[in-house]
């Protein structure tokens, strides 16, 4: 009777064999290099999610999707990423990060906002009378500054935190004009029977970009450009460019 008690029991080597595997691998979890990831899409989380967590590529890096800009702000803030796949944008306004890749759609590397209004008639001088609906990618302060280069000045801003809330926002005249990147748009039309008219365009908009913080090991960021095609088009894009690339 008590020698089977006495087998069933865990040896003193056992249970420090434990504790040693469970510290190693909460110490990996720990010291991996962070990658955040916020596309204002209208893919879910989880969906991304799926595809950016078997990328060999990514291995090693410790992945966190965000569905709204401010999640990932208040994290970032926190715990300042090693490197996010975000829109281009980003990078303009938060020092100390590089872009290293671009993706592309359709072979192109950029594109327009549509400037869309239910009202027809609409042009561009009447912006500064108006109030335009955009998805939040930057955070108040900044949006503000990204919507005067884009449009020049413009009467108020309303930030909105997903793509499928501009359409909406337009159809209950809370917003004048909203800014919608074009292949975004060509779903919430078939979602929404608004009917909008197109007021203008945005000069060219890079699409979203791998940006890494400066100091970054090359061989994790080597890593990180071989980012797989399926996962490339999990994320809504097409293809992939390395900046600096000469060919």
């Amino acid at each position: 009777m008590f020698k089977s008690i006495h087998t069933a029991c865990a040896s003193p080597r056992a249970i420090c064999l434990a504790i040693l595997i469970g510290y190693i691998i909460s110490s990996a979890s720990l010291y991996a290099d962070s990658l955040y990831v916020y596309l204002p899409t209208l893919k879910s989380v989880q969906e991304m999610e799926k595809v950016l967590k078997v990328d060999p590529a990514l291995s090693g890096f410790t992945i966190t999707v965000f569905g709204k800009f401010s999640e990932l702000k208040k994290q970032h803030k926190a715990s300042p990423a090693d490197a996010l796949i975000i829109p281009s944008s980003f990078s303009k306004f938060n020092k100390g990060y590089k872009d290293s890749m671009q993706f592309t759609l359709k072979d192109k590397k950029s594109f327009n906002y549509l400037l869309l209004s239910i009202v027809k008639g609409k042009n561009k001088n009447q912006l500064s009378t108006e109030s335009i609906g955009i998805v939040d990618e930057l955070g108040r302060k900044d949006t503000k500054k990204y919507v005067h280069r884009l449009l020049g000045k413009v009467k108020r801003i309303k930030r909105v935190t997903k793509p499928d809330d501009l359409m909406p926002l337009l159809a209950l005249q809370n917003a004048s004009v909203i800014l919608v990147r074009p292949h975004v748009y060509e779903i919430l039309k078939l979602k929404y029977a608004t009917e909008t008219f197109e007021v203008s365009k945005s000069i060219d908009i890079p699409f979203p970009v791998l940006t890494v913080k400066e100091g970054l090991s090359a061989d994790k960021l080597e890593k990180l450009k071989s980012v797989s095609e399926a996962t490339i088009k999990g994320l809504g894009y097409s293809g992939k460019t390395i900046i600096g690339d000469k060919k």
